[in-house]
């Protein structure tokens, strides 16, 4: 229902019509009109009765019979009562073109565009916008939109959806591109502030299509980090790939986007994550967004990552080689009958590999092209071909193309020059005679890569993330609600609810009972300052290693609450934490934090003093799976350290994915009850041995 009045509608409304093409409204009209689209249009202006041939009607509730979908072009303040109008009408979708909300930075468009999205949630109107450019259904000829490339003669539909906030990014940087491509598209939809429905909502609308095979989605901004993990969860189920392209990844690009969608724009890292999980490949241009589609849209599918490369330019396929493995690729070795096949068609050649390099006697030779080409496609460890031309001749060309159609497998041309015999050459990255031609090696290369990366995201099985045993998260919840702040022990205790295993401690209040605790925990052990307010305890010399006698111990008791005294008032100060001396092992970092967008976010490290060599945590949301956690395990800085290195012990791998599960469903659970943790460190100990959690930090939420 929803998907019809959205993209399809019998009857649409424009209020605000007018046929001067110099204003929105007037473009909106024209537009609309340009592709013949079958569907009833009713203007709506008390300006005017005609617009061209058209009665043009005073209000909604004039129109001749129920409407399906409203466009809306008029003044912010009167939006919501349009949208009144237009439900009374019995529209189920509209479209709001009209700027001056949340995107203009003023006190009163934010309000306005708080009012909208109240409204579009209680009376379930399916809204576009507002401050959108709209919608495009190229198969039906739909144009609700004030795009000039509506008049591009090479807009014809096909298989591609494509959603962005921006009408200009998606309609010209991204839309205009792919039909320069000899592409095809079948809905476009520029969706603005997002007030109503959410990109991933329009993308989750354009997946249920049965024309639509492929999404792309052209972000400044993701407002709906559980929507976005919705969407990947249902391109898996309808086996259709999603692939995105967020800008602002940089500092300047992250503000500009900020401006212009009037959103969090959210840690580029986090998004990242989010994006990977959700199975959503992330690409980096509007260009690599349309090569991927290329590929995808021509239906034929790499068996796997291996790739033959052929050309008579030797450099050509060092440059290959050297962007194969960056974007997941392989050049495998061929089966011997396939080199046999190969040493007959290539004179002179004796070592013939994967690359292929062409003897001087195949230029102008167009057998020795289909020979070798249609050899290689036999060969099953061949996923994918990729002649790679320089210079060519048109007969050359032809041939491949011949080859490439008739083939079973993927079959991607590099031409990166002209002919040398005055024949038809592409001037850009697109079909050629109906195959996929790439201007460089670099961004085939790519191409190909995210193309194999959404194939393998559309393949992942994995159900919803299981609890595991032992976990009492009730006792967690009363633990991290109690009133105050949390200390290291009561954080600690937060962890054990969840079968997290932590190092015992004892609280002392005085020296007497730091040496009681020191002769009940054993020795040497470690002294801690337990402090209200106190986050980092060495910053201000509350932390002292390796006390190994009673005597050792009093003397740190007093020397701790001298050095602390400076920096804390008394009153804060709860006493000492006296504890073990951590086993030896691999020192992990592991911790959350609530992100606006997604939620809590959970991190992944090397701990200690590797934490700033080893590489930045590795992300992703919770809950997570045991495959899911050792996926991020493998993922993470220092992950080599684990397996041992320079006469070290493998370390409790599974130990530590087991823990990182637990963590992952604490910061889940314990989400708006508690901001953000740190457990740092976590001490992997050798394999069998466990894993352990020493300290733990815990900030509660507001």
């Amino acid at each position: 229902m929803i998907h019809s009045a959205l993209f399809s509608p019998a009857a649409t409304a424009l209020v605000g019509a007018s046929t001067d093409v110099g204003k929105f409204s007037g473009k909106l009209f024209h537009y609309f009109r340009a592709r013949g689209y079958g569907g009833a249009l009713w203007p709506v202006n008390p300006k005017y009765e005609r617009l061209d041939d058209l009665a043009c009607y005073p209000s909604l509730a004039d129109l001749p019979g129920p409407v399906d979908h409203v466009g809306v072009a008029v003044a912010p303040h009167r939006v919501i009562p349009t949208l009144e109008e237009a439900i009374a009408a019995g529209a189920k979708a509209a479209t709001v073109f009209s700027a001056g909300f949340a995107e203009s930075g003023t006190e009163e468009g934010r309000a306005l565009q708080e009012r909208l999205s109240a409204f579009c949630r209680e009376t379930g109107l399916a809204v576009v916008g507002p401050n959108c450019n709209g919608i495009l259904n190229i198969r039906d000829g739909f144009v609700l939109s004030a795009t000039a490339a509506v008049h591009n003669p090479a807009l014809k539909p096909g298989p591609i959806g494509i959603v962005s906030q921006s009408g200009g990014f998606g309609q010209i940087g991204v839309m205009w591109r792919a039909m320069e491509m000899g592409l095809g598209v079948g809905l476009q939809v520029s969706c603005g502030n997002e007030a109503g429905l959410t990109a991933s909502e329009i993308a989750g609308l354009m997946l249920d299509d049965p024309d639509i095979g492929i999404v792309l989605l052209a972000l400044e901004s993701i407002r709906d980090g559980a929507g976005l993990l919705s969407l990947g969860e249902k391109a898996r189920a309808a086996g259709k790939p999603v692939v995105a392209v967020k800008l602002g990844r940089s500092s300047l690009g992250a503000k500009a986007a900020s401006s212009h969608t009037a959103a969090l724009v959210g840690a580029d890292e986090v998004h990242d994550a989010a994006l990977a999980q959700a199975g959503i490949v992330r690409v980096d241009t509007a260009q690599e967004l349309c090569d991927v589609a290329m590929l995808y849209t021509g239906g034929k599918r790499p068996r796997d990552n291996g790739v033959a490369a052929v050309s008579l330019s030797g450099g050509s396929l060092v440059a290959a080689a050297d962007h194969a493995e960056p974007n997941g690729l392989a050049f495998p070795a061929y089966q011997e009958t396939t080199l046999e096949a190969l040493r007959g068609l290539i004179p002179g050649f004796i070592n013939v590999s994967n690359p292929t390099d062409l003897s001087p006697q195949a230029i102008g030779n167009r057998e020795i092209f289909r020979s070798t080409l249609q050899t290689l496609a036999a060969d099953p460890g061949v996923g994918t071909l990729m002649p790679i031309l320089t210079l060519s001749q048109g007969p050359i060309v032809e041939t491949i193309c011949e080859v490439a159609q008739q083939s079973a497998q993927l079959t991607m041309v590099v031409w990166v020059g002209g002919t040398t015999d005055g024949s038809e050459a592409p001037a850009m990255s697109g079909l050629f005679h109906g195959v996929p031609v790439f201007r460089d090696i670099e961004p085939a290369m790519k191409a190909l890569g995210h193309l194999l990366a959404s194939m393998s995201a559309l393949g992942r099985t994995e159900g919803a993330p299981e609890a595991p045993a032992g976990i009492d998260r009730d006792r967690a919840l009363r633990i991290a609600g109690a009133g105050g702040e949390l200390s290291a022990r009561e954080a600690k205790e937060v962890l054990k609810a969840y079968g997290i295993a932590t190092t015992a401690e004892r609280l002392a209040t005085s020296e007497a009972e730091a040496v009681a605790a020191f002769e009940a925990v054993g020795r040497p052990v470690v002294m801690k300052i337990d402090a209200e307010g106190v986050a980092h305890k060495s910053d201000i010399g509350g932390v002292a290693l390796g006390l190994a006698s009673g005597e050792a111990v009093r003397d740190a008791y007093r020397t701790m609450l001298e050095r602390v005294a400076a920096h804390v008032e008394p009153s804060a100060i709860r006493g000492v934490t006296i504890e073990p001396m951590a086993p030896r092992g691999f020192e992990a970092l592991l911790g959350f934090s609530e992100d606006p967008i997604y939620g809590p976010v959970v991190a992944l490290g090397a701990g200690g003093i590797l934490a700033e060599y080893l590489g930045r945590p590795v992300l992703r949301l919770p809950p997570l799976s045991e495959a899911a956690a050792r996926e991020m395990v493998e993922a993470m800085p220092g992950r080599r350290v684990l397996s041992g290195v320079r006469g070290e012990a493998a370390r409790d791998v599974g130990a530590l994915v087991d823990l990182v599960v637990r963590f992952s469903h604490l910061a889940h659970d314990l989400a708006g009850t508690v901001r953000e943790m740190d457990v740092n460190p976590v001490i992997v100990g050798a394999e069998g041995e466990g894993a352990i959690a020493v300290d733990a930090l815990m900030v509660k939420g507001a």
